[in-house]
């Protein structure tokens, strides 16, 4: 730098600084500034003197100090020698008079203006002057030398009386300078020439000695005002009249700033109030947390990390983020029920968590119908100007403290399944043959669609050409491409026909008869082009016409006892039962398969079986019984009699093992428990019901209340036998159904129906 930098350039930038106050106070520190980019001199431009020593050295320093001083005086007597200068002096004594009203043409006044252009009159001009004192915004005086003296009755205001000045007596304002030479270039001037330029403008004086100047600057209008010194002395019932009007404004804007936050605070809370009946508070695991942090911060730091009190803290957290996710997911199945939804954490910046769906409702859909932003209590932002990050509060939290804790925005992720995609795919090539033509095997080339094949895809979704085509360009387009657009566009989701649970009253669950229902849909006769044959190793298989027959009923199939055989790409029943219930599926009755225990053959129940066994769980009587009370009336021995159990029997599951059932479904409501009884799994209550229905095994117990609070929680009392050698079918055909299930094996220490023990947990 110290070689590519004149000793002109130095002195220069000296001049400047030294004649700076901001910038001769940087220069004068005792510590080394530099400017890292685009300084005056490059990359690490020196600020301060130090700075300068050490890049330039002393000698070059103080030869270009004592040289930018001498330029400085020199500019500060070439400044009192100028024109301009004299006119400043003219200009103070009229300040110091009290700013009268101009009387001669060629007078130097100071006046000070807005620089809005003038298309509002004086009026405007005076309003914004008003506005921007109020603000403290300082005034910067301008010189101005008198054109002509306009003297009127009443000043004029408005714009259009303003404009008739420059008319009537030809104004033409502008800029003037009288220091400038004859090489002067208005294109390219320096700071110091335009110094000396001063206004051109009219002084409009009326009667009273008020006055304003208006400066036309060329054009046929004014475009500038300028106001004295003293304009509000001068304009007083004006000024007095605008800041009248603008305190009207500011508590009128305050009025609307209150009542529109009211209005905010009012449709929060009726928000909040449709959604909190389904959500759980955070509060208890907030505090479990806490307690587990307390015990964990006063061990030592080296002692920490394996510690059975930093498990409990991980555990505690994990069930606490569990629960923020069961509450988000509770509103969203709320609002779709039946559509599966799916919450993950976020680590990173922009979200904390993202709800993710296949097909079913389009994101605006969900976004109408849902009101995930209730859960969030800041979200990430980013200037892009500043190049920096921030956050923003939300303004109302008490839903999101109150159920999810501090959370930043939450993320919707609508994904197209294989299934919907390939409909998709079939419909844009029914619409349009000749891009299923230009296909490579599985490899998918762009075609160029035609007018006429464009209107036919985008009929064929019932969708506009530019939501289709979007970019209006049909050359070279991916079928993808179109199907991926149609799927933003268009919902797949149906509500229903059972009544959906009400948000304000329900806890998130499905209805008795929406789960019924969702229970016996895999009993409807099998798809067309689905056919059943059997295995030469023993078995059936279920099998179509191609792939596609039974790729869109897997659920149906896996349902009724099915697993895919990876290895013959089918949909395979080997096990006894899974056998029989395939067969009883294709109304294949008459077929039947010898019991794994008994030897003997045992008849599948048949889909009239099923619908009427799950008619007569429906229809059982139910009664309300205290939990305190272990009475079996002679009414309960008839129904029990009536699927095979006697009065002591029922007494026995009754006292002792349903009411343990009872106390560990408050605790878990969605899961399905199995009990080890000797060479038998039992489930009791709600289980039971779904369980006879899932499997189609029967019989079932006839249905009854056992619980403290039966509106809170109605359980059923059902009892369902299962054999241990089957319950690896049982679970997965469970589990395919979306329910969870838990075993419980406990020791036979007491004889029970089928001689296992009493339940523990």
């Amino acid at each position: 730098m110290k070689n590519s930098v004149s000793f002109e350039q130095i002195v220069a930038r000296l001049a400047e600084v030294l004649s700076n106050p901001i910038l001769s106070a940087a220069y004068h520190t005792e510590n080394e500034q530099y400017e890292g980019i685009c300084g005056w001199a490059g990359v690490m431009a020196p600020l301060s003197r130090p700075a300068f020593l050490k890049t330039f050295g002393e000698k070059t320093v103080l030869a270009a100090e004592s040289e930018a001083r001498k330029a400085i005086h020199e500019k500060a007597e070439a400044y009192e020698r100028s024109q301009f200068h004299a006119h400043e002096l003219e200009a103070d004594e009229h300040k110091g008079a009290g700013c009268p009203a101009p009387i001669r043409e060629g007078q130097f006044v100071w006046a000070v203006s807005t620089y809005f252009k003038g298309d509002g009159g004086y009026r405007d001009e005076l309003k914004y002057l008003v506005k921007f004192k109020d603000e403290e915004r300082e005034d910067l005086p301008r010189l101005c030398c008198i054109e002509k003296v306009i003297r009127v009755d009443e000043l004029p205001t408005s714009p259009e009386d303003c404009d008739r000045l420059v008319a009537d007596y030809a104004l033409h304002g502008g800029c003037r300078s009288e220091d400038v030479g004859d090489d002067f270039c208005e294109f390219n001037p320096t700071k110091e020439e335009l110094s000396t330029f001063y206004t051109i403008a009219a002084a409009v004086v009326d009667k009273s000695g008020r006055w304003y100047l208006a400066d036309a600057e060329g054009y046929d209008y004014v475009r500038y005002y300028y106001s004295p010194l003293t304009w509000e002395e001068v304009m007083a019932s004006e000024v007095a009249e605008f800041r009248r009007l603008f305190a009207e404004q500011k508590a009128e804007e305050e009025r609307q700033k209150e009542q529109e936050a009211a209005d905010r605070l009012a449709d929060y809370r009726a928000r909040c109030q449709k959604w909190e009946g389904i959500m759980d508070p955070i509060k208890p695991y907030d505090d479990a947390v806490a307690s587990c942090y307390r015990s964990y911060e006063k061990l030592d730091y080296r002692h920490r990390r394996n510690s059975r009190e930093a498990k409990a803290l991980r555990s505690a957290e994990t069930k606490r983020n569990n629960a923020r996710k069961r509450n988000i997911l509770a509103m969203a199945q709320a609002a779709f029920p039946g559509v599966k939804f799916s919450v993950k954490k976020y680590d990173g910046w922009g979200k904390d968590y993202v709800v993710s769906w296949q097909d079913g409702p389009t994101k605006e859909e969900f976004d109408a119908a849902t009101d995930l932003n209730l859960f969030v209590t800041f979200h990430d932002s980013f200037d892009g100007m500043q190049d920096m990050a921030y956050t923003v509060r939300e303004e109302h939290t008490d839903f999101a403290d109150k159920f999810i804790g501090t959370s930043n925005s939450i993320e919707t992720n609508r994904t197209m399944s294989d299934e919907k995609r390939a409909e998709l795919i079939a419909t844009i090539y029914a619409a349009a043959p000749a891009a299923d033509e230009g296909k490579d095997g599985n490899y998918e080339k762009p075609h160029d669609y035609t007018d006429a094949e464009v209107r036919a895809v985008s009929e064929a979704f019932g969708l506009s050409v530019c939501t289709v085509f979007p970019h209006g360009d049909y050359s070279r387009v991916y079928t993808g491409e179109i199907a991926h657009r149609v799927f933003v566009h268009t919902s797949y989701y149906k509500k229903p026909e059972a009544p959906t649970p009400n948000p304000t009253t329900t806890r998130g669950k499905k209805s008795r008869q929406s789960k019924e229902n969702e229970a016996t849909e895999s009993n409807a006769a099998p798809a067309p082009g689905l056919s059943l044959v059997e295995l030469p190793e023993g078995g059936v298989a279920v099998v179509g016409a191609d792939w596609k027959d039974t790729y869109f009923h897997k659920r149906e199939i896996k349902a009724h006892g099915c697993i895919w055989n990876k290895e013959a790409k089918q949909w395979q029943a080997t096990e006894p039962y899974a056998i029989a219930t395939v067969r009883a599926w294709f109304g294949q009755g008459e077929q039947q398969e010898a019991d794994t225990d008994t030897g003997e053959v045992a008849p599948s129940p048949t889909p009239a079986e099923v619908s009427e066994a799950t008619e007569t769980v429906q229809d059982a009587p139910r009664y309300s019984v205290s939990a305190k009370s272990q009475k079996i009336t002679e009414e309960d021995a008839a129904i029990a009699a009536k699927y095979g159990y006697t009065l002591d029997m029922a007494r026995e599951h009754y006292g002792r093992n349903y009411k343990r059932f009872h106390e560990l479904k408050k605790a878990n409501h969605s899961t399905i428990f199995f009990f080890l009884m000797g060479e038998y799994y039992e489930l009791y209550g709600r289980d039971a019901q779904i369980a006879s229905v899932v499997l189609n095994h029967f019989p079932a117990i006839a249905p009854r209340v056992f619980t403290e609070d039966a509106e809170d929680y109605p359980y059923l009392f059902v009892l369902l036998p299962l054999a241990a050698d089957q319950i690896g079918h049982y679970v997965r055909c469970l589990e395919d159904a979306g329910h969870e299930v838990v075993i419980k094996e406990d020791k036979p220490e007491s004889p029970t129906l089928y001689g296992g023990g009493e339940i523990t947990d």
